[in-house]
């Protein structure tokens, strides 16, 4: 972080007049500020002024989603008077890690205003079985109850809590027109009761299945073309050559008796056969996959407004013009500085009838973040 400072030089002319010039030790303008109206009355923070500084840092969520922040305000300001805190949430890196690639936060354009009342889902990330990425000529297309959503050989697909969808995976050959399909009924309230598994090849027909869920007071009932094949969570058999197989897995929970089913299918050597088989992980999230802005003012007698307690109205809006590596900040982090267009209303945390509307003419502010 740049530390602008201010030194009032005071000369004495003949005529004893005192005169203020006010020096700074680099030349141009400051690097971080902002300027506009709070409830229609004009204002302007500057770093470098009134001793104002840019306060930059970042912290995890309480689910491991990083908020990377600059805060207008006096040295290391937290939420102390008259100041204005911008924090942005980085969309991509979800365990509170090191982000490798900051340009995927920092993309030009309108954002979001992140709110408390958006409702938690869960974001499956469906990818087909690692055979079937190796094989060439090859198209994949999903689906959800009948209807395409997108092709490739992974795709993502929300669920709100608690939601059941039928997710099928149509594979095509597109040299002999060849076309199979999976379906599977996946429902995201089971977290204790699922039957994801996944496969690995021992020999060229010697095969090994293994049950990806939780273990624990789970039972396994295996089938292969609908006969049984084994109880427990691991099994493995040797198939006949130039053969499709369904592979099945039903699971019980024994605690508290739910049960779910999955299905793949293999083929064992013969390349001009389809066949098709998925696997999913899955993530739980309060709002969606895209950056988020939340603003936080504190006025001049300790009152604190928040961006994010309701819905923005259509008018508001947060508009990132462009973004530039900065140097390091006084704790060694890495930062960005960020030109952007603010219009936003604010509320009392403690009073949801009182609120105001902060709109920037100007801003530039930086935020630091862990750099891979």
């Amino acid at each position: 972080m740049k530390r602008i400072l201010i030194f009032t030089i005071v000369f004495i002319a003949a005529s004893c007049k005192k005169e203020k010039i006010d020096a700074t030790i680099e030349i141009g303008d400051p690097v971080f500020y902002i300027e506009g109206t709070i409830k229609g009355q004009p204002f302007k923070y500057t770093a470098g002024n009134d001793n104002y500084y840019m306060n930059t840092g970042f912290v995890a969520d309480n689910n491991n989603v990083l908020w990377l922040s600059g805060t207008f305000g006096k040295e290391d300001c937290n939420g102390c008077n008259n100041s204005l805190k911008i924090e942005l949430s980085d969309y991509k890196n979800r365990n509170g890690g090191l982000i490798d690639d900051i340009g995927t936060v920092l993309q030009a354009g309108n954002l979001q205003y992140f709110d408390i009342t958006t409702q938690p889902f869960f974001r499956y990330s469906f990818a087909v079985d690692s055979i079937l990425k190796l094989i060439p000529n090859y198209t994949f297309i999903w689906k959800e109850g009948g209807v395409q959503l997108a092709s490739g050989k992974q795709t993502n697909i929300d669920f709100t809590v608690g939601s059941t969808k039928d997710i099928t995976l149509e594979t095509v050959n597109n040299l002999n027109g060849c076309v199979s399909t999976v379906s599977n009924v996946i429902n995201s309230d089971s977290l204790m009761c699922e039957g994801l598994f996944d496969y690995s090849f021992l020999d060229s027909n010697k095969v090994k299945f293994n049950f990806k869920g939780q273990t624990n007071n789970t039972q396994y009932f295996w089938y292969i073309n609908n006969f049984t094949a084994g109880t427990n969570a691991s099994m493995t058999t040797t198939l006949s050559m130039d053969s499709l197989y369904n592979v099945y897995l039903e699971t019980v929970n024994t605690n508290t008796a739910c049960t779910t089913q999955f299905n793949k299918q293999l083929v064992i050597g013969n390349g001009t056969m389809c066949f098709a088989g998925y696997n999913y992980t899955r993530q739980y999230f309060k709002d969606d996959l895209f950056s988020k802005i939340k603003l936080t003012y504190t006025n001049e007698t300790g009152t604190t407004y928040v961006s994010y307690n309701t819905k923005q109205p259509a008018t508001s809006f947060f508009k990132l013009i462009k973004s530039d590596e900065y140097e390091n900040n006084k704790k060694g982090e890495a930062t960005m500085k960020i030109e952007a267009n603010i219009k936003s209303w604010l509320y009392n945390m403690q009073n949801s009838n009182d609120s105001i509307e902060i709109v920037s003419n100007e801003c530039v502010f930086g935020i630091a973040y862990p750099k891979q």
